[in-house]
């Protein structure tokens, strides 16, 4: 009969080939999930570097516009405003310079400015820099700076006054005054006059006398000031603007009326004495 301490190292092998079988099964897992780990901080990393990533600025479509687009010089006579030149390059450069950031746009716009026009700008915009004002703002300033100098009211005066030209053998007018029209429709900003405000513009339109040019100078004033101004308004003013004018009227010359009464009063009270010439037989 075996003794107990040779059975034991008999049964010995069973349960530590069981431990080992489950540790091998671990590090197997272990390994597994070690890997699964590995692989997704690959794909990670590896996602910045793909064609999908943000472009890089094209340097090229920025000197390309820089040489073609014409260089902006201000004349609000002819009606060279920034405005017009914007809505007919901003297109241009929005599309051949969609790679640009608004930065690169914005100092685009500013490069295209003439000398006499940055000057302008540049001092507008003190203490801040050109390049220190987004894009957006230096449109909207770069707009209002470089404006016409026609107040609104009389573009729109000048809207409802305007005439075709002479049908003539040579020259046929319709198109022309057509497309003339449409242009000042929208630089008169037409489409916010509602009744009211067309009323007092027919109103002021109808001014013409000379008469009337202090009145038409006021009522434009309070156009330029008031969005939406009442005709009975521009009523009350003319004529408040007429009594004022009467009543100092009539006090300057009733002061003057009163300083006349008062010089003969003045010269009686210190008559002036004559120097009696002498006589040759006195004496």
């Amino acid at each position: 009969m075996p003794s107990r301490s040779t059975a034991t190292v008999e049964e010995a092998p069973t349960w530590l080939a069981e431990l080992l079988t489950a540790q091998s099964q671990q590090v197997q897992m272990l390994q597994q999930l070690v890997t699964h780990l590995v692989d997704q901080k690959d794909a990670t990393t590896r996602q910045p570097t793909t064609p999908t990533s943000t472009p890089i600025p094209n340097d090229h479509s920025y000197s390309d516009l820089i040489r073609d687009l014409p260089v902006f010089n201000y004349n609000a006579d002819d009606e060279t405003t920034f405005d017009a030149w914007y809505k007919r390059y901003g297109p241009v450069i929005d599309d051949r310079g969609a790679a640009l950031s608004e930065e690169r746009k914005r100092n685009l716009i500013v490069d295209k400015l003439d000398r006499a026009a940055y000057k302008t700008y540049s001092e507008h915009v003190l203490p801040l820099l050109p390049k220190d004002v987004d894009l957006p703002e230096t449109i909207r300033n770069l707009t209002k700076l470089f404006g016409p100098k026609k107040t609104v009211i009389r573009r729109r005066c000048e809207f409802l006054q305007s005439m075709c030209p002479s049908l003539t053998n040579t020259y046929v007018p319709y198109r022309d005054f057509g497309n003339a029209m449409k242009k000042k429709f929208e630089d008169a900003l037409m489409k916010e006059v509602d009744s009211d405000s067309l009323k007092c513009l027919i109103f002021i339109a109808g001014l013409t006398d000379p008469s009337h040019s202090e009145k038409r100078l006021r009522l434009n004033r309070i156009g330029e000031v008031e969005p939406s101004p009442a005709l009975d308004d521009f009523i009350n003013k003319c004529e408040t603007f007429v009594t004022l004018r009467y009543d100092n009227y009539t006090m300057e010359h009733k002061e003057v009326k009163a300083a006349q009464r008062r010089r003969p009063m003045e010269k009686k009270r210190h008559p002036v004495r004559k120097h009696r010439k002498a006589n040759p037989k006195e004496g």
